[in-house]
C-alpha cells in the first residue's frame, strides 16, 4: 500500500483554490499533473509521499483516479469549484504545492503532457498500470530539476 499524509483530493483542494486565488489556468489535466510533479518533490524533499492515492499510467500522462473522477468533467475547461474536504494541508506541504502551482502555472496542457511523455517513469510503465513511489523517486533524485526548472522558464516568460 502506497504511503502519503493525504487523499489526493484533499490536495487538489488546495491546489485548485491557491490556482484561483492567484488567476492562474487550472483544468483537470494540469490539475493531475501538479499533483504528478508535487508528489514526486515530496518524495524527493520528504522521502515521503504527499497523498495515498495510486499514480496510473494513462494516455495522456500520470493521472490519479479519484482526480479524473470528480474533476473530469471540466475536461480542458477552468476548475472553478472545488471539493472541500475540510483536511487541513500543513504550511510546509502548502509551500511544496505553491511552488509546483507556481512553477507551472502558465505552462501548455499538452507541453505537460510530453514533459510526462518523456520522462522514464511514464515511459517504463504501460497502459493503466501502477507508477510506483520507487520509479518516481529513483528518476526525479537523479534528475530533480526536472521537477520544476523546465517549466519555470514558461513562468518567467508570460510575467
Amino acid at each position: 500500500m502506497k504511503i502519503g499524509k493525504y487523499m489526493a483530493l484533499d490536495v487538489a483542494a488546495y491546489c485548485i483554490d491557491y490556482c484561483n486565488k492567484m488567476q492562474y489556468p487550472l483544468n483537470c489535466v494540469k490539475l493531475g499533473k501538479k499533483l504528478y510533479y508535487a508528489e514526486a518533490k515530496s518524495l524527493c524533499d520528504n522521502e515521503r509521499g504527499l497523498f495515498v492515492d495510486e499514480i496510473i499510467h494513462n494516455i495522456s500522462g500520470p493521472s490519479i483516479h479519484a482526480i479524473d473522477h470528480v474533476y473530469g468533467i471540466y475536461g480542458f475547461e477552468q476548475i472553478t469549484q472545488f471539493m472541500d474536504t475540510g483536511v487541513q494541508i500543513s504550511e510546509e506541504d502548502k509551500m511544496l504545492l505553491k511552488q509546483v502551482c507556481d512553477a507551472y502555472a502558465y505552462t501548455e496542457d499538452f507541453e505537460l503532457i510530453n514533459k510526462t511523455h518523456r520522462e522514464d517513469p511514464w515511459k517504463n510503465s504501460g497502459m493503466d498500470e501502477i507508477i510506483s513511489d520507487d520509479a518516481i523517486f529513483e528518476y526525479y533524485s537523479e534528475n530533480y530539476a526536472e521537477i520544476l526548472n523546465e517549466a519555470s522558464s514558461k513562468k518567467n516568460e508570460a510575467v
